[in-house]
């Protein structure tokens, strides 16, 4: 049995998690109308909900944004444009694979802390400026010569169907606190799995459609801006 709760097998389990940095106790999020990801308080995420869907390809991973999208794409995937240390991590319709390591280490042991590098490089996700906890604070790629609690990062695993359930407060646009599935139908699967897509939106925004599977039902939530 692995001794992390988001392992299965010795690998990630493939999910919705947010991704908190261990120093400034910030949320990854994508910066606002820049392609870039950036730290940002709790207090700021009640509309994006700083919600990542990771799932395996090949010996990696794709991390790629839920809830709130931005520019129209259906797809915002983690990427890194620039290979030199100080550039911020992007995001891009096209997936690729980024190496998340469990920091098994005395210091932080029983904790779901990971590493997240760029494929086989020493190139890893760091949180400028020390872990800077300010709203906005870049997230980049920094070789890890020299490893910092800064470069660590909490994979905290998000249970879609206990997400609140509850109609729109006002207006046509949902209530950012509230989930509500607008479709469930029975079924007959073997396993429990998540899948997110985006359907077309007014302006810069879409709709993003967390899409679950479990043993007995399937139900789709729609997140809005």
């Amino acid at each position: 049995m692995d001794r992390f709760s988001i392992l299965q097998d010795g690998k990630i389990k493939p999910g919705i998690y947010k991704i908190q940095n261990i120093v400034s106790k910030t949320y990854a999020d994508i910066k606002d109308h820049v392609r870039e990801l950036c730290g940002r308080p709790s207090s700021t995420l009640e509309k994006s909900r700083g919600l990542w869907e990771i799932q395996p390809l090949g010996p990696g991973y794709t991390i790629r944004k839920a809830g709130r999208t931005t520019f129209g794409k259906p797809d915002q995937f983690c990427i890194m444009l620039d290979g030199m240390s100080g550039h911020a991590v992007s995001v891009s319709e096209f997936p690729v694979a980024w190496k998340i390591v469990v920091v098994d280490d005395v210091k932080y042991r029983g904790s779901e802390y990971v590493r997240i590098f760029w494929g086989s490089t020493n190139m890893v996700w760091d949180l400028a400026q020390w872990g800077c906890e300010n709203d906005g604070t870049k997230i980049q790629v920094m070789g890890n010569s020299k490893p910092g609690p800064c470069r660590i990062w909490e994979l905290i695993p998000v249970n879609v169907d206990n997400l609140p359930a509850q109609p729109p407060s006002s207006g046509s646009r949902m209530d950012s606190n509230s989930v509500p599935p607008y479709e469930e139908s029975p079924g007959n699967h073997c396993c429990t799995c998540s899948h997110v897509t985006t359907e077309p939106g007014d302006g810069d925004f879409g709709t993003t459609v967390i899409e679950v599977t479990t043993v007995t039902t399937r139900k789709k939530y729609r997140l809005e801006d």
